[in-house]
């Protein structure tokens, strides 16, 4: 699981001072879902940023995804989304960064060099065998 911070922000795309802010974590099938309340119709611009909590061996993607959203107000007196615009995809990819421990030791790198060139060898022995005995 991973966690996701919408802000809401002025249009120029800087944090609003006492703006919307809510941290979510993602859903089990990827997805982020975030539940905010809106007072009157308008457009509102946020901003969405993945959380780097520390988990270990993760790269984090630092990208900011700026989202649209446009709210009415129906016959009824209830707010109602017109639309939403987001910029690009809206994912985010993380990579799993693998630890290598290097112990100096080449000792199988050396076994497997002379395996292979060994192998090699015998196929070339072998493919020019084919073709005398077949000219």
């Amino acid at each position: 699981m991973f966690k996701f911070t919408l802000k809401e922000a002025d249009s120029s795309w800087k944090n609003k001072s006492g703006g919307i802010t809510q941290t979510v974590s993602n859903e089990s099938d990827g997805g982020i879902l975030f539940r905010v309340k809106i007072a009157k119709e308008g457009t509102y611009n946020f901003v969405v940023t993945e959380v780097n909590d520390g988990q270990r061996d993760i790269v984090y993607d630092n990208r900011e995804v700026r989202v649209v959203v446009t709210v009415y107000e129906n016959e009824e007196g209830q707010l109602k989304v017109r639309d939403i615009q987001q910029q690009g995809d809206g994912v985010f990819t993380n990579k799993y960064r693998r630890i290598i421990i290097k112990t100096g030791d080449t000792t199988r790198l050396a076994i497997y060099a002379v395996a292979l060139v060994g192998a090699l060898t015998t196929l070339v022995v072998l493919v020019k065998k084919r073709k005398k005995k077949d000219s």
